[in-house]
């Protein structure tokens, strides 16, 4: 592992002492393609992980792009299992096993894990994102439900969602897609 120092200051108006913090880094990925890992079922996806050590927490960072398409979830969910599963780093004590991503501490996951809304038509997900009603569409969410169900993410929490999700538009334009299949909007968190 390396060691990085990082160097804080105080604001103005404070004693302005410098204090180093030392703590470890150490990264992992897992492309969903690769004979390397022997990964064949994650296709074109994958995940990158970085893992320090603050103090006394062990911290994992996971950045993932998940399986497309709204039909898809069960997929997505498989990527998320098998992510958990085989994303491994290595400890100091080297008689000691790898630490899978969750057994830190804290876990932050960010990427496009590619969750929809589900269950409605495009014209209401577009007439709720008229009306700003973001929870109507948060509880037609992949993701929530999968969470809210604990098949996947259990002991994550999320951030209240109160803005609109993201939706393709037609190029260079501020119009949605206009495209024959029309596919609905979803968040990326």
């Amino acid at each position: 592992m390396e060691e990085i120092a990082v160097i804080t200051a105080l604001p103005n108006g404070k004693e302005n002492k410098n204090t180093s913090i030392k703590f470890s880094v150490q990264s992992g990925y897992i492309p969903r393609n690769s004979s390397l890992v022997f990964l064949p079922c994650l296709g074109n996806k994958g995940a990158v992980a970085i893992r320090f050590q603050f103090h006394n927490s062990d911290i994992c960072v996971v950045n993932s792009h998940l399986a497309a398409h709204t039909e898809e979830f069960e997929r997505r969910n498989q990527d998320f299992k098998d992510i958990c599963r085989r994303m491994q780093f290595s400890q100091d004590d080297l008689t000691l096993p790898p630490l899978t991503i969750m057994k830190h501490n804290v876990v932050l996951w960010l990427g496009d894990l590619n969750y929809r809304i589900s269950d409605l038509e495009v014209d209401h997900v577009k007439d709720l994102i008229a009306k700003k009603d973001f929870e109507s569409l948060y509880n037609h969410d992949q993701l929530k439900r999968q969470m809210d169900e604990e098949v996947v993410f259990g002991g994550f929490t999320e951030g209240e969602i109160d803005f609109q999700p993201t939706y393709k538009y037609d190029t260079g334009s501020d119009q949605w897609d206009t495209r024959s299949e029309n596919t609905i909007a979803h968040y990326f968190l």
